[in-house]
């Protein structure tokens, strides 16, 4: 059965792309909290390696669920890595408008 629906922060995305998207905009503006300015200077500041891994571990989204089974974690679960999660913030790097 091919996997239709990815799960973070209680909403539902239609594919891994706009999931850990959301992930890496939720993580770096704390979930609206951060500023402007503030995002521009970590975005500065911080390589996109770093940025995922800080989220990853600030959020244990590579750390087993305790709900259900307890093996499986959110990035197993929803089939993604740093490697995604560093490339979405790269993305945000690029001036609007730029494709990939």
């Amino acid at each position: 059965m091919t996997r239709t629906l990815y799960e973070f922060g209680s909403a539902l995305y239609r594919n891994r792309a706009d999931m850990t998207k959301a992930i890496a905009e939720e993580w770096i503006t704390a979930q609206g909290s951060n500023s402007a300015e503030f995002v521009a200077e970590t975005l500065c500041r911080m390589s996109d390696n770093d940025m995922a891994a800080e989220c990853i571990e600030g959020w244990g989204l590579n750390m087993a669920d305790d709900c259900g089974d307890g093996d499986e974690t959110h990035m197993s679960f929803n089939d993604y890595d740093a490697t995604d999660l560093a490339t979405e913030f790269r993305e945000m790097r690029q001036p609007t408008g730029e494709s990939k």
